[in-house]
């Protein structure tokens, strides 16, 4: 996971090095043009943890969703607020088998179990700050986030001449933060490309129904590109 991490940051480091290496020595004494309300578009992949306690399920998928927000800028400092809510499928589970006690449950008696974990649903409400070389900015972001968790626990205990299963299943919404950063360069007046790396992290207790998971910690680095549309 982390590997791969690594490397996508290492790409998103040289994209903003070869796009300033672009970018014309006045560009600073230009028109603000990052002024304004904007709207865009997402997708990229995540990667992360979830657990309670010392057990530990890695998570990875995909992902895609909107954004809007608006900014202001002073010279070459660039700032202003942004939302976002993201649709995907960032799933792990683990599985555990083992030989159940013979003397109390007879010959060839087993366990098999499986939990299942699923992040689907992303939102955020964010601060942005960035540095405007002229069409390139440069920017960091940092605020609150929420996810829709899903959990599903399932069990078997079989052996000769008997079966039982049993499963619990839930959702809830956990809250946290998110930071990261990125790269942004305008094509045209009105619309930009942008390549985002943000690290998101929620404890929180997980409640529904009859499955209750206390303190639980997911943590999930999101890596997208995306397009905005300015509308002034």
């Amino acid at each position: 996971m982390y590997r791969g991490l690594s490397a996508a940051l290492s790409a998103a480091v040289f994209c903003c090095v070869s796009i300033l290496a672009t970018v014309p020595a006045n560009a600073q004494v230009l028109a603000p043009i990052w002024n304004g309300v904007y709207w865009g578009v997402h997708g990229g992949g995540s990667w992360g943890g979830a657990g309670s306690g010392s057990e530990t399920v890695d998570l990875s998928g995909g992902l895609g969703g909107i954004h809007s927000g608006y900014q202001f800028q002073s010279g070459s400092l660039v700032y202003g607020v942004e939302g976002e809510l993201t649709f995907g499928d960032v799933t792990g589970g683990l599985s555990d088998s083992y030989a159940l006690d013979p003397i109390l449950f007879g010959q060839n008696a087993t366990f098999n179990g499986r939990l299942d974990l699923s992040a689907n649903m992303l939102a955020s409400l964010k601060g942005r700050i960035g540095y405007a070389f002229g069409p390139v900015m440069l920017y960091a972001s940092g605020g609150l986030a929420w996810t829709w968790f899903d959990v599903e626990a399932n069990a078997t205990v079989s052996g000769n001449g008997f079966r039982y299963s049993d499963g619990l299943s839930g959702s809830d919404m956990l809250s946290g933060w998110t930071v990261g950063g990125g790269a942004e360069m305008k094509f045209t007046q009105s619309i930009s490309g942008r390549i985002d790396v943000s690290h998101y992290n929620f404890q929180d207790d997980f409640s529904d129904g009859n499955l209750h998971i206390n303190d639980v910690d997911l943590d999930f680095t999101v890596v997208r590109v995306g397009l905005s549309f300015q509308l002034n």
